[in-house]
């Protein structure tokens, strides 16, 4: 008995991959992933240029480790736009919005901790003001 397979259709490499996304939706997906979504929480302009910042940075380290998605980085590193199209196949968007909504979550785990170690001496010169 003979089982005959369909022909397979080769994956086309990712520069044939449709790319649709801006840099401003991945950034505001990896922050819905931090449950901080813009329509709540009001994400301020700063904190999406620092999410721009950290998806040019996450996207330039997979480059140099075999990761390459065709990202669209500026020329120099901060003068990337929101509204730019960000060259990642639409297959991977959810996958860099996750791998960004982790740097994002880690940076903002620091901020609380550090926030937290301090809480006492705020709460002490708070008092002395009193």
């Amino acid at each position: 008995m003979t089982i005959t397979l369909p022909p397979v259709t080769p994956t086309p490499p990712d520069d044939t991959l449709p790319s649709t996304s801006t840099k401003r939706q991945i950034v505001e997906m990896a922050y819905e992933e931090c449950s901080l979504a813009g329509y709540e929480f009001n994400v301020t302009p700063e904190e999406l240029f620092s999410g721009l910042r950290k998806l040019d940075a996450l996207m330039a380290r997979w480059k140099v480790s075999s990761k390459d998605l065709s990202y669209n980085a500026p020329l120099h590193f901060g003068d990337g736009d929101l509204d730019d199209v960000s060259g990642i196949p639409d297959a991977a968007i959810e996958g860099a919005a996750i791998s960004l909504a982790m740097a994002i979550a880690e940076q903002r785990r620091q901020f609380d901790t550090t926030q937290q170690n301090f809480a006492p001496y705020l709460g002490a010169g708070t008092g002395a003001l009193g």
